[in-house]
């Protein structure tokens, strides 16, 4: 069965929001699962995470960003247009728990993957503090959203437009460093992000 593209907006640069009609997906999701999308018969498949669901309409959310071929494809098709395949939901989903006090670290486009999570880990109990972080403010994504669903948030941007100037790990270091509690800490994005995240809380224990 086809697909239903029922909105669409760009977010940033190169960087779609784009919400499908997909009944299963909406009624089967949890934070964590992504979706496996082939936009026509000669369109290859590409794994994209699931950052929304609306049971009631159907529908589930997905932002990418735009950085070849099949993601350029993507974002041409207009609403009400029709997508080929959405599989899913696939993968396991996040491991889910009241913590007590966590640290959420979103880099980039990794923001959107993280969000579900963040929802979940407040839905659990959990007190949530977030960091976001791009390259610079209007690469920003979800701040809005992130911002509903934490206790605290906070940003970092490389240039200094937004929040604090520098990365991610700025902010996350100043937590850890004040004293509290923290019972578990999850970062998505760039590779040398996640990297500098981990090193940065070996110390902590």
């Amino acid at each position: 069965m086809p697909f239903r593209i029922t909105g669409k907006q760009s977010l940033s640069p190169h960087i779609c929001c784009m919400d499908i009609e997909a009944p299963q997906v909406a009624k089967a999701h949890q934070p964590g699962q992504f979706v496996v999308l082939r936009v026509n018969e000669t369109g290859e498949r590409i794994p994209l995470t699931v950052v929304k669901k609306d049971k009631d309409k159907g529908t589930i959310t997905l932002i990418f960003q735009v950085v070849g071929k099949t993601t350029m494809l993507l974002q041409d098709q207009p609403v009400e247009s029709n997508i080929l395949d959405v599989s899913g939901p696939l993968g396991n989903p996040s491991h889910l728990e009241n913590f007590g006090t966590v640290v959420c670290v979103g880099g980039g486009i990794g923001a959107a993957p993280l969000y579900p999570i963040v929802q979940g880990l407040k839905k659990a109990g959990n007190k949530v503090i977030t960091i976001i972080g791009a390259q610079k403010s209007d690469l920003l994504i979800l701040e809005k959203e992130m911002t509903e669903a934490s206790d605290a948030l906070y940003i970092s941007t490389d240039d200094g437009s937004k929040g604090h100037h520098g990365l991610v790990t700025g902010p996350l270091k100043d937590i850890l460093d004040s004293g509290q509690a923290i019972g578990f800490i999850m970062a998505v994005g760039p590779l040398p992000m996640m990297r500098s995240v981990s090193d940065l809380t070996k110390p902590y224990g």
